[in-house]
């Protein structure tokens, strides 16, 4: 558990050096298009650019192509000609440079080209994107050494030169993550098919979880957790509400629609209160929608949860009844977690059928995306969304702060209740 933690945030780290080296304005004009050499063999007696220029940073120098500039980034350094751009940092770890190349490449995604074993580490090539990704790792003294290279279609660095760059590095400050703790672990999950065939996926394997579908949602409740996935609400205008029966409320947006439905849907739940919004008008076709982390009462014990909701003008039916859509998670508040991480693994896993509304299959995508988020193009979104994605997971293990100091050192966020600490 503590390694498996130890080699997801060393791999983050990692990845977020090379998401930082592309920059915004990169990311902008990278074409779409696959590279023309993308399926090429890999020449391994390619030699690297003879004509190269040494760049300093404090104590850190490295020889790079010439026309590249270098920044420093809270200790990874980055080096940019416009297009091209290369990152080194230093990593202090026990973790073995084939442990950190394989969960790296896992991280990223993409089509592996090459990946092979020299006598100080191992270097990979990955297409994605339409770019090549360059990644040489090397072992030393207790540390890691990570360089990587993003080359857009059309770029002329090769990973030959990446390795003489990586080789020629000295004087890297060595950044230390910080320790891991024993977590409470995540609760047993189990296969699950609704008998309808609407959906199917992951729920809790403890009999005393009350599990139960229909056409796409899954909706499972216990006395320490529950959860809906996908269920659509016709919400009845005051106006048009007598002798109507169903739930019944005025026309609000997504955000404060949880105050007025949530405690017309489950009998004891009171004081639904949104702390904060993770994503906005996440769902298209809906006049409102977002994902939001929230609390609530349910007979008198605090609850924390996050939900994607989203809700349909009443213009659109007649001014009626309008639509209330709804997926969540949810734990009692100061919960140790193991739930909380369970819920958030069947939430990913839920899989509704193909004739299930659009918005299901977005909500679903959602999740993707947040998970997958390093295989984002645009730094600063798939830096915002990871984060947002920390922060909710702390929210559901009951730490109330949230903020952890990732965001002033440019990295990817810390483990709940932990900070980045400034290597020697």
């Amino acid at each position: 558990m503590i390694r498996t933690r130890t080699l997801a945030l060393l791999a983050c780290i990692a990845i977020c050096a090379s998401c930082a080296a592309k920059g915004d304005n990169a990311a902008v004009q990278m074409k779409s298009g696959p590279r023309p050499d993308a399926n090429a063999e890999t020449d391994d007696t390619t030699k690297p650019d003879a004509n190269t220029v040494t760049l300093t940073s404090g104590d850190f120098s490295i020889q790079v192509p010439s026309g590249f500039d270098i920044e420093e980034r809270s200790g990874v350094y980055v080096m940019s000609d416009g297009q091209q751009s290369i990152s080194y940092s230093r990593t202090a770890t026990g973790v073995s440079s084939e442990e950190f190349l394989n969960q790296l490449l896992a991280q990223i995604g993409g089509d592996v080209v090459s990946q092979e074993a020299d006598g100080s580490g191992y270097t990979a090539e990955v297409d994605r994107n339409g770019a090549r990704e360059l990644i040489v790792i090397r072992q030393q003294d207790g540390a890691v050494t990570v360089a990587t290279g993003h080359v857009p279609e059309g770029g002329s660095l090769r990973l030959a030169d990446l390795v003489s760059a990586s080789d020629s590095a000295h004087g890297a400050v060595t950044l230390t993550p910080p320790a891991a703790t024993q977590g409470a672990g995540t609760i047993e999950l189990r296969q699950f098919s609704a008998p309808d065939g609407g959906a199917k996926g992951l729920v809790p394997a403890d009999p005393s979880w009350n599990i139960s579908s229909n056409q796409g949602t899954i909706e499972g409740s216990s006395s320490v957790g529950n959860f809906v996935f996908g269920v659509t609400i016709q919400v009845i205008t005051p106006e048009n509400s007598r002798g109507a029966g169903g739930i019944s409320a005025p026309y609000s947006d997504a955000a404060s629609s949880l105050a007025t439905i949530l405690p017309q849907l489950v009998k004891g739940v009171t004081n639904v209160q949104v702390t904060s919004t993770v994503a906005d008008g996440v769902i298209d076709g809906y006049t409102s929608s977002g994902m939001y982390a929230y609390t609530y009462d349910w007979n008198g014990q605090p609850w924390t949860g996050v939900a994607i909701v989203a809700t349909d003008d009443p213009s659109k039916y007649g001014n009626f009844m309008w639509n209330w859509y709804f997926t969540n998670i949810a734990v009692p508040a100061g919960s140790d977690g193991s739930v909380g991480s369970g819920l958030l693994k069947a939430w990913q896993a839920w899989d509704p059928s193909g004739a299930i509304a659009q918005r299901s299959q977005r909500s679903k995508q959602l999740l993707d995306e947040t998970n997958q988020i390093w295989q984002d193009t645009s730094e600063f979104r798939s830096k915002q969304a990871d984060h947002q994605s920390r922060d909710v997971g702390c929210l559901l293990q009951g730490y109330y702060e949230t903020e952890d100091n990732s965001r002033k050192y440019d990295l990817p966020p810390a483990p709940c209740g932990q900070e980045y600490v400034p290597g020697s």
